[in-house]
Protein backbone atom coordinates (compact mmCIF):
# COMPACT_ATOMS: atom_id res chain seq x y z
CA UNK A 1 0.00 0.00 0.00
CA UNK A 2 2.72 2.30 0.86
CA UNK A 3 4.28 1.72 -2.43
CA UNK A 4 1.28 2.84 -4.11
CA UNK A 5 1.25 6.20 -2.25
CA UNK A 6 4.83 7.02 -3.78
CA UNK A 7 3.75 5.48 -7.43
CA UNK A 8 0.45 7.92 -7.17
CA UNK A 9 2.89 10.98 -6.09
CA UNK A 10 5.72 10.21 -8.57
CA UNK A 11 3.11 10.37 -11.83
CA UNK A 12 2.01 13.56 -10.02
CA UNK A 13 4.89 14.85 -10.41
CA UNK A 14 5.74 13.90 -13.73
CA UNK A 15 2.15 15.08 -14.96
CA UNK A 16 3.13 18.32 -13.39
CA UNK A 17 7.00 18.73 -14.82
CA UNK A 18 5.50 17.63 -18.46
CA UNK A 19 2.86 20.46 -18.40
CA UNK A 20 5.75 23.13 -17.77
CA UNK A 21 7.85 21.78 -20.17
CA UNK A 22 5.30 22.43 -23.02
CA UNK A 23 4.48 25.62 -21.54
CA UNK A 24 7.40 26.56 -21.24
CA UNK A 25 8.40 25.23 -25.27
CA UNK A 26 5.31 27.27 -26.41
CA UNK A 27 6.70 30.82 -25.30
CA UNK A 28 10.46 30.09 -25.86
CA UNK A 29 10.52 32.24 -28.96
CA UNK A 30 8.51 34.90 -27.64
CA UNK A 31 10.11 38.20 -26.01
CA UNK A 32 8.13 40.22 -22.81
CA UNK A 33 8.47 43.12 -25.11
CA UNK A 34 11.07 45.19 -26.64
CA UNK A 35 14.72 45.65 -24.94
CA UNK A 36 14.61 49.38 -27.20
CA UNK A 37 11.94 51.52 -29.15
CA UNK A 38 11.70 50.87 -32.71
CA UNK A 39 8.80 52.74 -33.86
CA UNK A 40 8.15 57.26 -33.08
CA UNK A 41 4.78 59.25 -32.57
CA UNK A 42 2.27 60.08 -34.10
CA UNK A 43 0.69 56.67 -34.63
CA UNK A 44 -1.82 55.60 -37.05
CA UNK A 45 -4.11 52.74 -36.02
CA UNK A 46 -6.13 50.81 -38.48
CA UNK A 47 -7.71 47.22 -38.31
CA UNK A 48 -7.06 44.48 -41.00
CA UNK A 49 -10.79 42.65 -41.86
CA UNK A 50 -12.88 45.57 -39.84
CA UNK A 51 -12.52 43.92 -36.90
CA UNK A 52 -13.77 45.55 -33.28
CA UNK A 53 -10.53 44.58 -31.86
CA UNK A 54 -9.00 48.12 -33.23
CA UNK A 55 -10.97 50.00 -30.96
CA UNK A 56 -9.10 47.81 -28.28
CA UNK A 57 -5.93 48.74 -29.57
CA UNK A 58 -7.06 52.48 -30.03
CA UNK A 59 -8.01 52.64 -26.24
CA UNK A 60 -4.27 51.01 -25.35
CA UNK A 61 -2.77 53.48 -27.45
CA UNK A 62 -5.45 56.87 -25.45
CA UNK A 63 -3.48 54.67 -21.85
CA UNK A 64 -0.78 54.93 -23.11
CA UNK A 65 -0.44 58.39 -23.85
CA UNK A 66 0.71 57.77 -27.62
CA UNK A 67 0.09 60.67 -30.37
CA UNK A 68 -2.32 58.14 -32.26
CA UNK A 69 -5.17 58.68 -34.78
CA UNK A 70 -8.21 55.32 -35.30
CA UNK A 71 -8.88 55.23 -38.98
CA UNK A 72 -11.60 51.95 -39.57
CA UNK A 73 -10.90 52.00 -42.96
CA UNK A 74 -6.89 53.56 -43.40
CA UNK A 75 -5.85 54.55 -46.98
CA UNK A 76 -2.06 55.63 -47.63
CA UNK A 77 -3.16 58.66 -47.48
CA UNK A 78 -3.89 58.24 -43.79
CA UNK A 79 0.03 57.59 -43.32
CA UNK A 80 0.95 61.53 -43.86
CA UNK A 81 2.99 62.32 -41.24
CA UNK A 82 2.53 59.63 -39.04
CA UNK A 83 6.08 57.68 -37.83
CA UNK A 84 4.10 54.23 -37.00
CA UNK A 85 1.49 51.91 -38.57
CA UNK A 86 -0.28 49.52 -36.26
CA UNK A 87 -2.16 46.81 -37.96
CA UNK A 88 -4.76 45.11 -35.58
CA UNK A 89 -5.86 41.64 -37.17
CA UNK A 90 -9.03 40.17 -37.01
CA UNK A 91 -11.85 39.72 -39.84
CA UNK A 92 -15.33 40.52 -38.82
CA UNK A 93 -17.71 39.52 -41.38
CA UNK A 94 -20.18 41.83 -39.87
CA UNK A 95 -17.24 45.03 -40.10
CA UNK A 96 -17.28 44.10 -44.08
CA UNK A 97 -20.57 44.11 -44.87
CA UNK A 98 -21.50 46.84 -42.83
CA UNK A 99 -19.44 49.64 -44.61
CA UNK A 100 -20.45 47.79 -47.94
CA UNK A 101 -17.30 45.98 -49.21
CA UNK A 102 -16.09 42.74 -50.22
CA UNK A 103 -13.40 40.46 -48.74
CA UNK A 104 -10.80 41.02 -51.54
CA UNK A 105 -11.64 44.86 -51.18
CA UNK A 106 -10.23 44.81 -47.89
CA UNK A 107 -7.43 42.24 -48.39
CA UNK A 108 -6.50 44.96 -51.17
CA UNK A 109 -6.59 48.07 -49.26
CA UNK A 110 -4.76 46.20 -46.73
CA UNK A 111 -2.10 45.02 -48.89
CA UNK A 112 -1.89 49.07 -50.15
CA UNK A 113 -1.87 50.79 -47.00
CA UNK A 114 1.19 48.01 -45.55
CA UNK A 115 3.35 48.58 -48.83
CA UNK A 116 3.26 51.66 -48.50
CA UNK A 117 4.13 52.05 -44.86
CA UNK A 118 7.04 49.59 -45.79
CA UNK A 119 8.45 52.03 -48.80
CA UNK A 120 8.20 54.95 -46.97
CA UNK A 121 10.31 53.57 -43.86
CA UNK A 122 7.42 53.23 -41.26
CA UNK A 123 7.88 50.97 -38.58
CA UNK A 124 4.61 48.31 -38.57
CA UNK A 125 3.43 46.72 -35.50
CA UNK A 126 0.91 43.32 -35.76
CA UNK A 127 -1.44 42.58 -33.37
CA UNK A 128 -3.86 39.96 -33.21
CA UNK A 129 -5.86 39.66 -30.56
CA UNK A 130 -8.78 37.52 -31.55
CA UNK A 131 -7.86 34.35 -30.34
CA UNK A 132 -8.41 31.03 -32.67
CA UNK A 133 -11.68 32.69 -33.42
CA UNK A 134 -10.57 35.14 -35.90
CA UNK A 135 -8.39 32.44 -37.90
CA UNK A 136 -8.45 30.77 -41.06
CA UNK A 137 -9.60 31.74 -44.38
CA UNK A 138 -9.34 36.07 -44.92
CA UNK A 139 -7.54 36.14 -41.50
CA UNK A 140 -5.07 33.76 -41.67
CA UNK A 141 -4.33 35.45 -45.54
CA UNK A 142 -3.79 38.43 -44.03
CA UNK A 143 -1.61 37.41 -41.21
CA UNK A 144 0.75 35.77 -44.23
CA UNK A 145 0.22 39.05 -45.92
CA UNK A 146 1.13 41.63 -42.92
CA UNK A 147 3.72 39.56 -40.39
CA UNK A 148 6.20 39.26 -43.00
CA UNK A 149 6.22 43.46 -43.04
CA UNK A 150 6.34 43.71 -39.81
CA UNK A 151 9.02 45.20 -37.02
CA UNK A 152 6.93 43.57 -34.32
CA UNK A 153 4.72 41.06 -33.39
CA UNK A 154 1.80 41.02 -30.95
CA UNK A 155 -0.39 38.06 -30.05
CA UNK A 156 -2.85 37.48 -27.61
CA UNK A 157 -4.79 34.83 -26.60
CA UNK A 158 -4.55 31.19 -28.43
CA UNK A 159 -4.15 32.79 -31.77
CA UNK A 160 -0.57 31.36 -31.98
CA UNK A 161 -2.34 27.57 -31.60
CA UNK A 162 -0.70 26.31 -34.36
CA UNK A 163 2.35 28.59 -34.75
CA UNK A 164 1.91 30.75 -37.63
CA UNK A 165 3.05 33.55 -35.95
CA UNK A 166 6.02 31.97 -34.46
CA UNK A 167 6.92 30.43 -38.34
CA UNK A 168 6.53 33.46 -39.36
CA UNK A 169 8.42 36.22 -37.10
CA UNK A 170 11.02 33.33 -36.99
CA UNK A 171 11.45 33.21 -40.69
CA UNK A 172 11.95 36.91 -40.76
CA UNK A 173 13.86 37.31 -37.50
CA UNK A 174 10.64 39.67 -36.38
CA UNK A 175 10.02 40.27 -32.43
CA UNK A 176 7.26 38.70 -31.32
CA UNK A 177 5.41 38.78 -27.99
CA UNK A 178 2.45 36.15 -27.00
CA UNK A 179 0.77 37.17 -23.73
CA UNK A 180 -2.23 35.15 -22.25
CA UNK A 181 -4.39 37.96 -21.71
CA UNK A 182 -5.50 41.10 -23.58
CA UNK A 183 -4.56 43.59 -20.56
CA UNK A 184 -0.79 42.17 -20.82
CA UNK A 185 -0.20 44.02 -24.13
CA UNK A 186 0.12 46.90 -22.63
CA UNK A 187 4.08 46.81 -21.38
CA UNK A 188 5.13 44.89 -24.93
CA UNK A 189 3.21 48.03 -26.86
CA UNK A 190 4.39 50.50 -24.66
CA UNK A 191 8.45 49.12 -25.21
CA UNK A 192 7.64 49.84 -29.14
CA UNK A 193 7.64 53.45 -28.53
CA UNK A 194 9.66 54.32 -25.01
Amino acid sequence: MRWGKYIFLLAALLLVLSSLVGYRHRYAYTIPNLPAPIAGEPVLVTTAGLGAEGLIVARMCSQLNLDYDYFFESTPYDLEGKKCLIVVLGVSPAGISSIYTTPGEEEKRILKLVHFAVQQHIPIIAVHLGGMDRRGGLNDRLIEAVVPLASYVLVAGDGDEDGIFTRLTRARNIPLTEVADINDLRIPLDSAFR
